[in-house]
């Protein structure tokens, strides 16, 4: 027997097909238009903390749903120097020290690169496509190219030090590439904490949140971590006491209202050390913060008299570029 529906209850089953399919529509538009961190490039020197780094990354790969990851190593070549200690005889003159060439350093390279990929390729996202390559560079110098070479979204590097002197000039290679780089660089300390990304600390001056904030690509991190975000402002003003700065949060709010972010200033005389306690307190995996002036970082990670807080810290640093 053929049913008859009242009219309004086909108004209404029409009016909710169309809400529901518009509703369905726009999700579907939204995720066909996510991307996600496709392609992170992992900086290595086959370290101790290198490796770590690489697990860190490969690990990430699964969170970000990347959709690459590529190891890359860089090596430089030395010339030959005369070594006076050597014996001098007709024959042997001039002595010269037994280097490797430019192929043998590419070949040991690729080896080490090899094991490497062994060991990440069963922790990284099964979907994600590993590669590795080495070649004769200097990273300081020709981060860009080498990232726009490899269609890199995030650069992943580990601090690592060596000896005393290197400690005194902490994260000394790490700072020089976040330094010039144009892409995001995630600086993964010795002792971060392996695993996804649960909570971030989003580290600004939020008087001067609206001057070079690169809010695109701050928003597509948050969309791709999905992690609850605090936004932290430290400062040290008597005059301007810290809850007198939310007035200018007001912009920055707006950009990140769908994200529900909580917002927090603190008194500290040094604002590295303030970013660093305040993260650790909050348990957060991962500091956002925007590199807009040289030698803000190198303050962030300074071997100070303060326990050395930046550098014993375990939660990576994420970098981003401000625009001009």
């Amino acid at each position: 027997m053929r049913r008859l529906y009242p009219l309004a209850q086909l108004r209404l089953g029409g009016i909710l097909y169309v809400v529901v399919y518009k509703i369905i529509g726009r999700e579907a538009r939204r995720l066909s238009n996510t991307t996600y961190m496709h392609n992170i490039l992992l900086l290595t020197d086959f370290s101790e903390v290198s490796f770590h780094a690489g697990q860190y990354a490969a690990l990430l790969t699964r969170q970000l749903r990347s959709e690459r990851l590529t190891l890359y190593h860089a090596y430089e070549i030395n010339m030959p120097v005369q070594v006076a200690e050597i014996p001098v005889t007709p024959g042997t003159y001039p002595p010269e020290v037994a280097i490797e060439d430019g192929d043998a350093q590419r070949s040991r390279s690729l080896q080490q690169l090899r094991l490497l990929y062994e060991k990440l390729r069963g922790i990284a996202n099964e979907k994600t496509i590993m590669e590795y390559r080495a070649e004769e560079a200097a990273l300081a110098t020709s981060i860009n190219d080498i990232a726009r070479e490899v269609g890199a979204d995030l650069i992943v590097i580990p601090i690592t030090v060596a000896g005393k002197l290197e400690q005194a000039l902490i994260g000394n290679e790490a700072v020089r590439i976040a330094d010039q780089s144009r892409y995001p660089v995630l600086i993964v300390p010795p002792e971060a904490k392996t695993g996804p990304v649960k909570s971030i600390v989003f580290a600004c001056d939020l008087k001067k949140a609206q001057e070079g904030t690169p809010i695109k690509r701050l928003t597509k991190l948050l969309d791709d971590f999905k992690a609850p975000i605090r936004v932290v402002n430290v400062e040290h003003d008597r005059d301007n006491p810290p809850s007198s700065t939310f007035q200018h949060a007001a912009l920055l709010d707006q950009w990140l209202k769908d994200y529900q972010p909580t917002y927090h200033s603190i008194d500290h005389a040094d604002p590295a050390q303030g970013i660093i306690e305040f993260a650790n307190a909050q348990n957060a995996s991962l500091i956002i913060a925007i590199h807009k002036t040289r030698g803000f970082f190198e303050g962030l990670f300074h071997r100070s008299a303060t326990h050395q807080l930046a550098y014993h810290t375990s939660i990576p640093l994420l970098i981003l570029r401000a625009e001009e």
